[in-house]
């Protein structure tokens, strides 16, 4: 866009001066004034431009998360829980390889747990070896099983040890009866209908 300039207190090109029109003095500091052809005022009040105001984000507001959404950050933390370990470091605790407990878990032999793609988590438990036998015996009674199903159902608290679940009061001489309970406990939880809005 085309700019006009005018300098105010410097006189005019000689072509613009008449010849007989005398020398204006000149000023110590002339200013320079820079206007747009035409009105120089705004035609837009200052008001006008002014924004609508703008409201808070979404994001400002505090979520609350759905029943599923509860669930799935329920399940996160266990499956994060210390006790469960990553398969390198059950490995390396256990004193095996770890392509030999990848091979015990697909056997069926350890216990393993699993959310999305994070991989695999073996409950240290298996490193108890009355514990161990105790998984192990219900894995065998259960194939197939969900192994979450399982997982619960040995931290279950249980009349017959007071409250405390099977892991918890596991002995040499209540083991067999631990694991006909735990095991009918998974198959009880397998014949149950998920409940509405859970996948």
């Amino acid at each position: 866009m085309p700019l006009t300039v005018h300098l105010e207190g410097v006189p005019a090109f000689p072509s613009e001066q008449t010849a007989s029109a005398p020398s204006t003095p000149v000023a110590a500091s002339p200013i320079l004034l820079v206007t747009k052809p035409g009105d120089a005022m705004p035609l837009v009040s200052a008001a006008a431009h002014r924004l609508p105001a703008v409201p808070p984000p979404r994001s400002a507001a505090p979520l609350v998360p759905s029943d599923i959404q509860r669930e799935r950050m329920e399940l996160f933390d266990v499956f994060e829980a210390l006790h469960n370990l990553p398969v390198a470091a059950f490995a390396k605790m256990a004193g095996k390889s770890r392509r030999w407990i990848s091979y015990e878990i697909k056997a069926g032999n350890l216990l393993a747990l699993n959310v999305g793609n994070r991989g695999q988590r073996v409950p240290d438990w298996h490193l108890d070896p009355l514990k161990h036998e105790l998984i192990q015996s219900v894995l065998k009674l259960t194939r197939g099983a969900d192994p979450w199903q399982i997982y619960h159902a040995l931290l279950q608290p249980r009349s017959m040890l007071r409250g405390r679940s099977a892991l918890e009061g596991v002995t040499a001489s209540n083991l067999d009866k631990l694991v006909m309970a735990v095991s009918t406990a998974v198959k009880e939880s397998e014949w149950t209908p998920p409940r509405v809005g859970v996948a």
